[in-house]
């Protein structure tokens, strides 16, 4: 499965990245039909096209990038992006529906589509790394196989208006998800906070270090790039009341006390490293500070301080971590080396119409690539090579798994129990601190029996072992254990919960139970609206009803 991932994330080539076009559509509904074509088209580019200039930039050049640098260390194969190597794409029955909100530059955009996927191993770009580290018999499966799965495409995309044209945004879209969480009467902002930039490079640094001290979160959102920030700062009014409210209740004041910054780059992108930095103040009456200079920090609370330095005992400080695991060492001492010469990461500024910002989205990204950047192929055949046995050492070490980790499916690892054979109460089956994890790969009945065999011997207390087997009684074991229940139809899961509910809730008010180990089909079944949510993959607005319902009832 992870290598057609990577196989797929191949299809994002360099080349041709740049188009000419302008992009989007001239409405919603167009819009919507340029995505359906260009990815059954297999045509990455006209994907890039439909997005927000903004997000295009923000994530659109940096991925690009990112593929180069995964082909460059042979991680991808070179493809082309008009013909996608390994990959078929058929879409029928498609339907473009737009549904308005109550401001005029952004809608909803509904698409459905009958898709069937081809994929053929053969052909898939999957770089050199991969295949020279993959099992001979795994990779000739791989490269043998041709796969034909059918989907049904059913998902809502947030469209925006940019001078006249229509794009989608994945920001809005998440705006939009969160937005339906605080009900319908909830509509989008006809106006933002809107954004405030600076003068300069540096002066937008000092801005935004100024606001963060002044805990001024609309200040905060104001100096970000409008170019990443603008899904944000049009919806921040439906969040700033509250969340400014709990910054003034929080028992913390604190200043800058000092701040050192050097801007880097030319045109209208650059870089701001901080030099130094000191902070000092109060976090519910106890005293903090923390200070950053010359590549060392220093933090101090409540009288405990803690100081670090880069690349200062990085390896040997792991000793008592990690003891006698010299494969552990061996693997970050061949990272540490591999990343040494990684280029410095700061604070990404852009200049947007002659004022500068700060980009988070950019900061993000560039320190990503700059990682990447500073590995070669050696360097990453090193690492690969001293992942194994370090995983193996640990394994080892906390499993008894020793070197048939690899390779090993879960219920290897454990020491099975046959069936009418299970563990004499007195005698626990495994003298490993760890032991009861076996217990686990069991059906019910064998795992209630090996819990109680290591409760017996004092390795755990009762507590510790499942509350369904714990109280057989309320008759959910065989239901849940192993997690069956959450593959039923709708109806008898359901049906399975309300069962069981009853009895688990007596526990409960009796105080035998504590209500955190206790499935939230029994504690919050109203949250499942008489579905099995555990099955339901194609409906967000279902799961952010769902979690807000869990977390109401939890207090959250």
């Amino acid at each position: 499965m992870a290598v057609l991932a990577v196989g797929a994330a191949g299809v994002f080539a360099v080349s041709n990245f740049t188009r000419s076009t302008a992009g989007g559509s001239q409405n919603p509904a167009d819009l919507g039909t340029e995505l359906l074509n260009a990815i059954e088209n297999e045509d990455v580019l006209g994907v890039i096209d439909v997005l927000a200039p903004g997000e295009r930039e923000a994530f659109g050049e940096p991925f690009v990038e990112l593929i180069s640098e995964l082909q460059r260390l042979d991680v991808l194969a070179d493809t082309d992006l008009s013909a996608i190597a390994g990959l078929d794409i058929e879409i029928t029955d498609e339907v473009v529906r737009t549904r308005t909100t109550n401001v005029d530059d952004i809608v909803n955009i509904s698409l459905s589509a009958q898709v069937e996927v081809t994929v053929n191993g053969a052909e898939l770009p999957i770089g050199d790394v991969v295949t020279d580290n993959m099992p001979d018999d795994m990779l000739a499966e791989l490269r043998g196989t041709r796969v034909t799965e059918n989907n049904e495409l059913d998902i809502t995309l947030t469209a925006v208006l940019i001078d006249g044209r229509w794009y989608f945004s994945l920001l809005h879209t998440l705006a939009e998800l969160a937005r339906s969480g605080l009900g319908d009467q909830v509509g989008i902002p006809v106006e933002g906070i809107g954004f405030d930039g600076a003068e300069s490079p540096e002066a937008a640094v000092d801005q935004i270090l100024d606001r963060i001290e002044a805990l001024d979160l609309t200040g905060i959102i104001r100096s970000l790039d409008p170019s990443e920030a603008a899904a944000l700062q049009r919806y921040a009014p439906l969040l700033l009341d509250d969340a400014e409210a709990e910054l003034a209740a929080a028992p913390i004041e604190w200043k800058i006390t000092e701040r050192s910054v050097r801007i880097e780059g030319s045109g209208d992108r650059r870089t701001a490293f901080v030099d130094a930095l000191g902070i000092e103040g109060t976090l519910d009456g106890s005293p903090f500070s923390f200070s950053f200079h010359d590549r060392c920090f220093a933090a101090e609370f409540d009288g405990e301080r803690i100081e670090q330095c880069a690349n200062v005992g990085s390896v040997s400080d792991l000793d008592d971590v990690f003891g006698d695991a010299r494969e552990v060492q061996h693997l970050i001492e061949v990272v540490q080396a591999a990343f040494a010469d990684v280029e410095p990461v700061g604070l990404e500024l852009r200049s947007r119409d002659g004022e500068w910002f700060v980009s988070p989205i950019a900061s993000f990204t560039d320190a990503m690539l700059k990682m990447l950047r500073a590995l070669d192929r050696p360097e990453l055949d090193g690492i690969i090579e001293a992942v194994e046995p370090a995983f193996e050492s640990v394994a080892d070490g906390f499993f008894g798994a020793g070197d048939d980790f690899f390779g090993s499916s879960g219920a290897d690892l454990a020491v099975p129990i046959e069936p009418g054979s299970a563990p004499d109460p007195g005698e626990p089956p495994s003298d490993d601190d760890f032991g009861w994890l076996e217990c686990y790969e069991l059906d019910s009945v064998e795992a209630t029996a090996c819990f109680r065999s290591f409760e017996a011997g004092g390795e755990i207390e009762a507590a510790d072992i499942p509350v369904v087997l714990r109280h057989p009684e309320c008759g959910y074991a065989d239901a849940s254990w192993g997690g069956a229940n959450y593959q039923l139809p709708d109806d008898e899961f359901i049906a399975l919960a309300e069962a069981a509910r009853g009895c688990f809730l007596d526990l409960l008010a009796a105080g035998q139970v504590e209500e955190w180990e206790l499935p939230d089909e029994i504690v919050q079944l109203e949250c499942f609206e008489g579905r099995n949510w555990y099955l339901v993959f194609d409906d967000p607005e279902y799961d952010i009803r769902f979690d807000a319902c869990r977390n109401a009832s939890l207090g959250g």
